[in-house]
């Protein structure tokens, strides 16, 4: 067996079986700075790796800037498929304890996963929406999303 090292891409490690996964090293990948007070559509969140998927192993939110009180939490979702909802799916996201506790700069908890018997969808990036943004007395919210990503393929 051949030892390819760190940074050589995906390798197998014996025989492998049909249909059996193979991992590419975890890479995070971080949205722009966002002002979660506002809808926005359409943010690529995870670009796509030609015959993988991605799985998210941690979400977090780094807070650039806070002021005022959050009174109700955006609302987002992310997904690779068309309704951008298979990797979490219409979640009210920072939470208004965590908003409301931050100092910026700060690393809050983020989303939750959808189901691991959700559908994952190979060749495609994961797009991010705020279907409708925080709200609260003064509030300015400005962050971004950080995710934690583990690569798959289903080899045959």
């Amino acid at each position: 067996m051949d030892f390819l090292g760190y940074g050589a891409g995906p390798g197998r490690l014996g025989p492998v079986p049909s249909a059996s996964l193979i991992a590419y090293p975890n890479e995070y990948y971080q949205s722009p700075f966002l002002d979660l007070t506002q809808p926005v559509s359409g943010i690529e969140l995870v670009p796509a790796k030609p015959g993988y998927f991605p799985v998210f192993s941690s979400t977090k939110w780094v807070i650039q800037a806070v002021s005022g009180s959050q009174a109700t939490p955006a609302n987002v979702n992310a997904g690779s498929d068309g309704a951008h909802s298979n990797f979490f799916a219409s979640q009210a996201s920072p939470s208004n304890a965590n908003v409301n506790a931050s100092v910026p700069t700060s690393i809050i908890g983020g989303p939750t996963a959808a189901a691991n018997t959700v559908k994952r969808i190979l060749n495609a990036p994961v797009i991010m929406d705020i279907t409708s943004g925080a709200q609260g007395t003064g509030l300015v919210l400005r962050a971004s999303l950080l995710v934690w990503v583990i690569w798959l393929t289903a080899s045959q």
